[in-house]
């Protein structure tokens, strides 16, 4: 099958997301239609990038066009615009250039970080049901995670997940964003969504089992006392929890990266 650069473009440079929100509902759905056939990602200011692997790609790319704009009625996305990818070369160049969108577009923010982009999921602080690094790692069998890490100016050294000393000292507030995160859920665990159910039980499992009560914990999850002892009573996902630590370790790099650096 052939490699394809998806570009997706929204009619008149809107926003394809009004707050950050919007973005992770955006994210998620992209992310869903594509069938677990994207092999990178990025969705900034106005447009949306994808690396992908189809035998149909126009059909993919319509049903990922049709997802955004089932979350953005009031936009209009233009059609997409497909191009062939017909060397690792040119595959490895892509990859490098989704992941740094944030710095081409001046946005205020570290391309480790950004939302829109596929990076958390690459290196393992994300889950997002029907993206797998599977098909990255098969089209680029050589890329390495210390590769991807240089890409957005990091220490090329993989990530290790935090302790729970480390997840205890940030808090209910901060353990409450980092469940969020690792689901790709919109900040405040707002709603009853499969994802921010899976967000909101991780927080509370986590949380009561570092020693933080019901009620600390409370105000942050949107939900009662009552409800988070039953959600902490429920099985952990390791897959969640691994990316919850991973992606703490993840903003900690760049924090201390960012102390590091020159005046």
């Amino acid at each position: 099958m052939t490699t394809y650069h998806l570009a997706l473009s929204v009619a008149g440079r809107l926003a394809l997301a009004r707050d950050e929100r919007e973005r992770r509902v955006l994210v998620r759905a992209f992310v869903r239609a594509s069938q677990g056939r994207f092999l990178a990602f990025n969705l900034v200011d106005d447009h949306a990038h994808a690396g992908l692997v189809s035998p149909r790609p126009r059909l993919l790319a319509r049903d990922v066009r049709r997802a955004l704009a089932a979350v953005r009625p009031d936009l209009v996305i233009e059609a997409p615009h497909l191009k062939p990818v017909d060397t690792r070369r040119y595959l490895r160049w892509l990859v490098t250039y989704f992941l740094n969108q944030p710095m081409k577009h001046d946005l205020d923010v570290h391309p480790a970080l950004w939302t829109g982009s596929c990076f958390p999921d690459l290196v393992g602080a994300r889950v997002l049901p029907g993206f797998s690094t599977t098909p990255l790692r098969a089209a680029l069998p050589r890329l390495r995670v210390r590769d991807l890490f240089q890409d957005v100016g990091l220490d090329p050294v993989p990530l290790q997940p935090v302790d729970d000393d480390a997840l205890l000292g940030a808090g209910a507030a901060r353990l409450a964003e980092l469940a969020a995160s690792a689901y790709g859920v919109g900040p405040g665990l707002l709603g009853r969504s499969g994802p921010v159910v899976k967000a909101r039980t991780l927080a509370a499992v986590l949380g009561v089992r570092l020693g933080l009560s019901r009620v600390q914990l409370s105000p942050f999850l949107t939900a009662t006392p009552q409800a988070i002892g039953r959600l902490a009573s429920r099985p952990v996902d390791s897959k969640g929890e691994r990316a919850l630590r991973l992606r703490f370790a993840l903003e900690e790099r760049v924090r201390l990266q960012a102390l590091r650096r020159p005046a």
